[in-house]
């Protein structure tokens, strides 16, 4: 459910501000929409791959692309905490599960691949 969706979104938002020290908003997506996506982070194996494929332009089989279980997306509060190269941009995460309906996320993906301005 949404609600579900939301409170999810609220913990990534503190937990990027607790370990970055940057503000963000995490919203859920029904989808990318986007143009000019220039950036994604997979919460867990799975869902990497997935937005790596998509993000590519591969075709992605409709059981792969059903084993998604939430998109978000996040802003940064301030542009500036942001690389260059993808500053205003926003940044798409991504939750699925494996071919035995188990959901393994990992979180830490989204401490070490954010597109951070400064290392931390």
């Amino acid at each position: 459910s949404q609600s579900g969706l939301k409170a999810l979104a609220l913990v990534l938002q503190k937990w990027v501000r607790h370990f970055h020290g940057v503000a963000v908003q995490v919203q859920p997506e029904a989808r990318v929409d986007d143009e000019a996506w220039r950036w994604h982070v997979g919460l867990d194996v799975e869902s990497t791959a997935l937005l790596n494929d998509l993000y590519r332009g591969n075709e992605v089989a409709p059981e792969r692309q059903q084993r998604l279980i939430s998109l978000f997306r996040l802003t940064f509060d301030d542009p500036q905490d942001m690389q260059l190269d993808v500053r205003g941009k926003p940044v798409y995460l991504g939750l699925a599960m494996n071919t035995e309906g188990l959901l393994k996320i990992k979180p830490q993906n989204l401490l070490l691949n954010l597109p951070l301005a400064r290392s931390i």
